[in-house]
């Protein structure tokens, strides 16, 4: 209800004249197999949607379960704000609250992927091991370096003639 009012309160103190400040929505837990037009039909009855965006991992192409939703009028987003959050869509509860940044593009969320996850991007040198150092070398988890570090060192016997 606090996030409302300071909604509503921006829209009262903006001159008659001027058209009113879009909004965009996050919408989380959204179904893997939900579509824009899904997503569209049970947010339009609010107000009029200027733009929905359901973000895809970069690597996979697979739905990362959010979505952005924009409206044209920020009164019809408060709308939906109060009616759809906590409700079911296509068989789950989903979150809706007022969305803190921009719509990102492709590019922005793989520098903000790779920055979470640690996998380098395409232009940082990724894709593919380097040199044999994978994560079973890195850490000892392969089979060979288990073996060798259990077992005692042992010397040769041999001696060379003097």
């Amino acid at each position: 209800v606090l996030v409302m009012r300071n909604l509503s309160a921006g829209i009262m103190s903006r001159s008659s004249r001027e058209p009113p400040k879009r909004v965009s929505l996050l919408i989380r837990n959204l179904p893997l197999d939900a579509r824009p037009e899904d997503v569209r039909t049970k947010f339009e009855r609010y107000g009029e949607v200027r733009d929905i965006y359901l973000p895809k991992d970069y690597y996979t192409n697979r739905p990362r379960g959010f979505g952005f939703i924009e409206f044209k009028d920020s009164r019809d987003a408060e709308d939906a704000l109060y009616h759809l959050d906590r409700s079911t869509f296509m068989g789950r509860e989903i979150s809706v609250v007022l969305s803190k940044e921009s719509r990102k593009t492709p590019r922005d969320m793989l520098h903000r992927e790779r920055d979470y996850s640690g996998r380098p991007g395409p232009r940082d040198g990724g894709g593919g091991g380097g040199g044999g150092y994978g994560r079973d070398r890195d850490r000892g988890y392969g089979e060979r370096d288990r073996h060798r570090d259990r077992s005692p060192r042992r010397r040769s016997r041999s001696r060379s003639p003097r």
